[in-house]
């Protein structure tokens, strides 16, 4: 009964008012570095520049030159839940046959209360070679740990579409991670080349209401603990019928006897 009413005040919930909201100020870099800024040294040790030459949409994109380089955005720190998903556009260049370029893209989380910092990491990179998927469980007060990901795209001097559902990943990958929220991306480039982004946005849909009730109905169905004590609840509920059942048949058997 308790797992019945969990699931029908989560139903309940999906079905209540949302909103949803891009995260993300002047994604398309329309505006210059308007809501941007350099990353921390020695990251922002290459070339950082708002162009014309190339664009997706609009007429602006940010090229990142040579390894090293970073352009990072601060957040307003938003709960990833309900949903929250991640796209952007980026276009590799090797300028002249030098190093393969990678175009890395960094989000990262507000530590949960007592808990570690985390982040999901995602690398594209210009080869034709299986996608892949990491995980590095962070420890509290030791390790930062987090989501890889790498996208292996080709052909090289095109746009490259990434979308991510962000909330599905920390379901999937860091599912004891409570409530996290999301207050800062940055843009790389790795190893050498030219690389370019365009139109970054950052949805992330919330509840108008009832936030805290969703929150901890999706603590209880996702996190390992409340995954154990459903579980728990489950078993119960059959050794109750069973047991039940058993003294049904013995008070039949003891009438029949009689």
């Amino acid at each position: 009964m308790i797992i019945l009413l969990l699931l029908g005040t989560f139903f309940t919930i999906y079905a209540s008012k949302t909103s949803t909201t891009d995260l993300v100020v002047n994604g398309g870099f329309e505006d210059g570095m308007k809501g941007w800024e350099l990353g921390p040294p020695p990251l922002a040790r290459g070339g950082v520049d708002i162009v014309r030459t190339v664009s997706r949409t609009g007429s602006h994109s940010l090229r990142l030159t040579g390894g090293g380089v970073g352009f990072l955005q601060k957040l307003d720190p938003v709960s990833i839940f309900p949903s929250m998903q991640l796209g952007f556009y980026t276009l590799l260049n090797a300028s002249g046959g030098g190093k393969e370029p990678q175009a890395l893209f960094h989000l990262y989380f507000l530590p949960t209360t007592n808990g570690p910092t985390y982040y999901v990491d995602i690398t594209v990179t210009p080869d034709n070679t299986e996608d892949l998927a990491a995980v590095f469980e962070p420890n509290p007060g030791v390790d930062i740990g987090g989501i890889y990901l790498q996208f292996n795209r080709e052909p090289e001097n095109s746009w490259v579409h990434i979308s991510v559902d962000i909330s599905k990943l920390m379901e999937r990958y860091l599912p004891d991670f409570f409530d996290p929220h999301i207050n800062r991306i940055m843009l790389e480039s790795a190893e050498g080349g030219k690389v370019y982004f365009d139109d970054i946005s950052l949805n992330a849909t919330n509840f108008v209401d009832l936030q805290s009730i969703y929150l901890s109905c999706h603590y209880f169905l996702y996190n390992t603990t409340g995954k154990t004590v459903s579980q728990l609840l489950g078993y119960s509920v059959v050794i109750t019928a069973c047991v039940s059942l058993y003294h049904r048949w013995r008070g039949k058997r003891a009438q029949t006897q009689r």
